[in-house]
C-alpha cells in the first residue's frame, strides 16, 4: 500500500507542476463571437459588430481612435455609419481580408448585426436582421454571394458533429486506459475487467454529456471547475462499484484486490491523459 500511496503522490504532483495556471485581475475567459465569411476571399474589407446598446466592457460608443485599433480611415466610417436600428458602432473592427474570420473574444454585444465595409468600393454590406449570442463561443457563417448586395444573413454554425465525435473519442480512450491500468492491479478476469468496463462507460458517457453542456453554456472555466468535482464524484462511484461488485478478493487466485487505490490511479492517469490530448489535440478535445 506504501507503494501505491507514493504513485498517488507523485500522479498529484505531475499534474500541479504539468498544468501551470496564469492568474490575473481580469479572471477568466470571456464569451465570444466568431463569424466566417464565404465568397469574399479576393476582396479587401473590414467587418464590425453593431451593438443594440452603446457600450459593452471596454468598448463604447465614440470612443477616440488609437492606432491599435486599424485603418483610421475605416474606423472612421465605420463611426460614421448610420443604422436604420440605431445600432451602435463600439470602436471594434479587424481587417478579416487574409483569413476571411472575424473574431470578438472580449466583451462582444449580445445582440448585434455584421456589418462588412469595402474599401476599394467605399461601400458597406449589412445583416438585414438581428442577431444574438446563443452559446458561451458562439459561432456564425455569413455568406456573399454579390457583393454589390446590402444585405446578407449569418447562420448559426456551432459544430455539434466535432462535439460528437470528441465525445465518443475521449470515453473509448477513457475505459482503454483504465482497462490497462486494471491489469497492473491484477483485475484480470473476466467478472472484474467486465465490471470496470461498464462502470466508466456509464460513468463517462454521463460526465462528458454534462461537461459538455457546460463547456456550451459557460465556457472553459465553469468546464475546468466542474471537471474537478464531478471527477472525484466519478472517483467515489466507481471506487463503490468496485468494493461491491468485484470485492476484495480474486477467491480463483487468493491475491488481493484494492479498489479504492485502483479507482484514484486510474482516474488520475486518466485525467493526465486528457489534460495531454488535449494539448496535442486541441482541436478535437
Amino acid at each position: 500500500m506504501r507503494k501505491l500511496k507514493h504513485l498517488v503522490y507523485a500522479v498529484l504532483l505531475f499534474i500541479m507542476v504539468s498544468t501551470p495556471m496564469s492568474v490575473s485581475a481580469d479572471i477568466g475567459p470571456k464569451p465570444s463571437v466568431e463569424i466566417e465569411f464565404i465568397g469574399l476571399e479576393e476582396e479587401e474589407y473590414y467587418v464590425t459588430l453593431l451593438s443594440e446598446i452603446d457600450s459593452t466592457g471596454p468598448w463604447s460608443e465614440g470612443n477616440s481612435y488609437y492606432e491599435y485599433m486599424g485603418d483610421e480611415a475605416v474606423f472612421k466610417k465605420f463611426s460614421e455609419y448610420e443604422d436604420a436600428d440605431g445600432y451602435y458602432f463600439l470602436s471594434y473592427m479587424e481587417d478579416c481580408s487574409e483569413d476571411d474570420v472575424f473574431e470578438w473574444n472580449y466583451y462582444p454585444p449580445q445582440k448585434f448585426k455584421v456589418l462588412i465595409y469595402l474599401p476599394e468600393k467605399d461601400s458597406f454590406i449589412a445583416t438585414g436582421q438581428i442577431y444574438e449570442r446563443y452559446a458561451f463561443d458562439s459561432y456564425f457563417t455569413v455568406y456573399v454571394s454579390d457583393v454589390e448586395a446590402s444585405k446578407i444573413e449569418a447562420e448559426e454554425s456551432y459544430d455539434f458533429s466535432m462535439e460528437i465525435v470528441s465525445l465518443i473519442a475521449r470515453v473509448i480512450l477513457t475505459v482503454v486506459a483504465e482497462l490497462l491500468i486494471a491489469l497492473l492491479f491484477c483485475y484480470r478476469d473476466k467478472k472484474s475487467l467486465t465490471a470496470i468496463a461498464l462502470a466508466n462507460v456509464v460513468t463517462q458517457v454521463i460526465l462528458n454529456i454534462l461537461l459538455n453542456v457546460i463547456n456550451y453554456n459557460s465556457g472553459q472555466y465553469a468546464f475546468v471547475f466542474h471537471y474537478v468535482w464531478m471527477e472525484i464524484v466519478v472517483f467515489i462511484i466507481e471506487a463503490f462499484i468496485y468494493d461491491k461488485a468485484i470485492g476484495r478478493e480474486n477467491k480463483a487466485t487468493g491475491k488481493k484486490y484494492h479498489p479504492w487505490a485502483y479507482a484514484a490511479v486510474a482516474n488520475l492517469i486518466s485525467i493526465i491523459v486528457g489534460i495531454w490530448i488535449a494539448r496535442v489535440i486541441p482541436g478535437i478535445f
